[in-house]
């Protein structure tokens, strides 16, 4: 059958940044189907719901269809992307909040809408953690 619902999306405050908002959920239960995609849906940030589903959701994906969180990855349309955990939206008006609706597709069909999250568009800058690029361990005596 069609896949169940999904908990409410959060936010990954390590990818978000000014006007950019990086949605993450876990996988719901597929029933037997085949994971098809995600669909999220959002309101204008003034409380008006879009009526069709968002389709500037992106997923982030590297060469091996493996979600990715780096700067070499390729953006699949949510729909398409069926081990998505997330999406990024970008152009968001920064510091209002919006809220989101999401929910899985597999070959039978659309499971159920999740609850409703309110999430903030960033409005400062996001701060992200140090990451070493290159380097070597050197072992040091005292």
């Amino acid at each position: 059958g069609a896949p169940d619902q999904m908990p409410p999306p959060d936010f990954d405050a390590i990818i978000s940044q000014r006007g950019t908002l990086h949605l993450s959920w876990s996988k719901p239960q597929m029933n037997g189907g085949l994971s098809v995609g995600y669909e999220v849906f959002r309101d204008n940030g003034l409380g008006t719901w879009l009526p069709e589903a968002d389709t500037q959701c992106f997923a982030l994906f590297d060469e091996n269809a493996e979600g990715c969180k780096d700067y070499e990855c390729q953006r699949l349309p949510l729909a398409r992307a069926p081990l998505a955990t997330g999406c990024s939206l970008v152009g968001l008006a920064p510091g209002v909040e919006y809220r989101f609706r999401v929910r899985a597709l597999n070959e039978f069909g659309a499971g159920p809408l999740s609850d409703v999250a309110v999430l903030p568009a960033g409005g400062a800058p996001f701060p992200r953690p140090p990451r070493q690029s290159e380097g070597a361990f050197e072992p040091c005596a005292l």
